[in-house]
């Protein structure tokens, strides 16, 4: 949904970077990026790919696409192999680039992050909740239904939207969440 959102965006958008951690999450994200980028084959992504901070800001700061996006970077860790906070990770990384830095997870929404289509941590707790309350309530954990609708939601930071200068389209601003309005 991030890259659909970005072409609606910017239908001449040709070029995206995409970084992570190397973990297995980030493995997987990854091809499942590659394999929904098929779908849009005017957009080249470019990863990089580093648990270092240090590597990670380096390459950065040589780069010029507009769009960066975060897949998971919680493995990143600093010089001596201490992790870094998501928090000081993300802000080194918005510090290393003029970039509009899409998130794919609600927990990475700090000043200099647009947000974008993210898992919502409280939607998925809700969710999470729902299923507990009814198994506490004698439902056996077999009866219980899979749970099929996302709990992703659209959630942007205004700030940024004005930085980048991006206008959402109506039918996502209208179920969007917007931060610092």
């Amino acid at each position: 949904p991030n890259i659909k959102l970005l072409q609606l965006i910017e239908p001449d958008i040709n070029e995206i970077l995409v970084i992570g951690d190397a973990s297995n999450t980030y493995q997987a994200i990854e091809r499942e990026t590659k394999q929904q980028l098929l779908k849009y084959p005017s957009i080249k992504a470019s990863y990089i790919v580093t648990k270092s901070i240090e590597q990670l800001t380096t390459e950065l700061a040589q780069r010029k696409q507009k769009y960066l996006f975060l897949t998971t970077v919680g493995a990143i860790t600093d010089k001596s192999g201490r992790p870094l906070s998501l928090k000081e990770t993300i802000r080194r990384i918005t510090l290393a680039g003029d970039f509009i830095v899409v998130s794919m997870e609600d927990a990475y929404i700090f000043n200099g992050v647009l947000g974008g289509y993210v898992t919502s941590g409280k939607k998925q707790g809700q969710i999470a909740a729902g299923l507990l309350l009814a198994h506490r309530k004698g439902k056996a954990i077999s009866q219980l239904p899979p749970v099929t609708d996302s709990p992703n939601i659209y959630v942007f930071d205004y700030r940024e939207l004005i930085r980048g200068q991006l206008s959402l389209p109506p039918d996502i601003l209208a179920t969007a969440e917007i931060l610092h309005r």
